[in-house]
């Protein structure tokens, strides 16, 4: 038989035994619960595009659209050459003018009003000077022919081209310039003796 001492003794160990086994399951839970909370506070992966693509700045963007001019010039040059080496001044007279509509009713329909008459007056004006110094370096001697105004005026037209569709074909707007602390006001005066007109300013 067991004595006082021995069922105390007895007692005590079970006591003890189960007071360990819970604090040892919450120790052993301990390491479950903190990983949950870090990935409770862990952020989610950033989503990727589609397919692996990136949004980087290209050269030519959604808003440029310099290519659609490109295409409406070769074909209006290419029937443009074809009347000047078949000789034919209507169809010159057609395929040149739309060369010179084309590039402005591209931005017009885009709605860029101020770039379509950039672009007009681009397209006549470079072509209408080369014309004019390969005319001037003719010398018309002895029935003597010039291919000078051809070369020229084909500068003028490839140049006015090129800047169209680089420069001019983008929707994005212009930069706006600070505004500037100058301003000038004209200025009239009337009086019985006379008047006088003028500029006043502030710097």
């Amino acid at each position: 038989m067991m004595t006082r001492t021995s069922r105390t003794v007895a007692a005590l160990a079970l006591t003890g035994a189960t007071l360990a086994t819970p604090r040892a399951a919450r120790a052993n839970d301990r390491p479950e619960i903190e990983r949950a909370t870090q990935e409770q506070a862990s952020p989610p992966p950033a989503a990727q595009p589609a397919g692996g693509a990136k949004d980087t700045d290209s050269g030519f963007t959604p808003t440029h659209y310099g290519w659609q001019i490109l295409v409406v010039d070769a074909v209006t040059l290419t029937a443009t050459y074809g009347a000047v080496f078949a000789e034919d001044v209507t169809l010159f007279g057609a395929a040149f003018g739309g060369y010179v509509a084309g590039g402005p009713i591209v931005h017009a329909v885009r709605g860029n009003w101020g770039r379509a008459l950039g672009s007009g007056a681009m397209r006549f004006l470079l072509p209408a000077t080369g014309l004019v110094v390969g005319f001037g370096g003719c010398s018309w001697e002895d029935n003597a022919t010039c291919d000078d105004p051809v070369i020229y005026g084909s500068i003028g037209i490839a140049a006015a081209s090129l800047i169209d569709a680089l420069f001019l074909a983008d929707d994005r707007p212009s930069p706006r310039r600070p505004d500037s602390d100058w301003q000038v006001t004209p200025s009239a005066m009337a009086g019985p003796r006379g008047g006088s007109l003028g500029i006043t300013g502030t710097f």
